[in-house]
């Protein structure tokens, strides 16, 4: 009972919906329905419809429905990637001997993916846009020396620096080893866990 009057309220529907405007690129939108009739398609499929296309969710109305959501998905994040990049940030001003200096408190040279990612970094706090990055590599790959680098970065410049730790362990952890370098540059760190 239930089937049927759901089945008739979505026939219902589709008949009284009026075709929306096409908003889907022509290429992605080649070779597949419309949205309504790829809508039609799947609520009252053809007596010579594929049954196993059908339950494979392989037919074109179901590509294009689909296509459209992933449109979305991807047209979205472009706006709001597009508006990130639009508002203005504080721009770190520091001179290269800054920076520098900053690399020689480490006791070893950083490896080439090290300085790549410290030079992307310095090149985002240095353009006065707002900076949205993920630092992101295996365990002992050194994440966590150029978290320290741009933090000495901007609060050689009079900022302040935060770095967030998922765990107590691995907050005191980091807290020892940015404390160790700190130690011969003279800085300040303060740990602060949660109650």
């Amino acid at each position: 009972m239930l089937g049927r009057t759901r089945q008739r309220l979505v026939q219902d529907a589709l008949a009284r919906a009026a075709a929306p405007d096409e908003w889907l690129p022509a290429e992605l939108a080649r070779g597949l329905p419309p949205t309504l009739a790829a809508l039609r398609l799947l609520h009252q499929p053809p007596d010579d419809s594929d049954p196993a296309a059908l339950e494979a969710h392989a037919t074109a109305a179901h590509h294009r429905l689909a296509s459209e959501e992933l449109f979305a998905f991807a047209l979205g994040v472009t706006l709001r990637r597009a508006g990130r990049l639009a508002r203005r940030g504080q721009a770190v001003p520091t001179p290269p001997e800054l920076r520098e200096q900053l690399k020689d408190y480490l006791p070893f040279r950083l490896t080439a993916a090290q300085r790549k990612a410290f030079r992307e970094i310095v090149a985002d706090l240095t353009s006065g846009r707002v900076m949205h990055r993920l630092l992101q590599g295996d365990v002992g790959s050194g994440k966590t020396l150029v978290a320290f680098l741009a933090m000495a970065m901007v609060a050689e410049t009079g900022g302040q620096a935060a770095l967030l730790a998922p765990t107590e362990v691995l907050a005191r952890q980091h807290a020892t080893t940015i404390g160790r370098l700190l130690k011969a540059a003279g800085g300040r760190m303060q740990l602060l866990l949660a109650p």
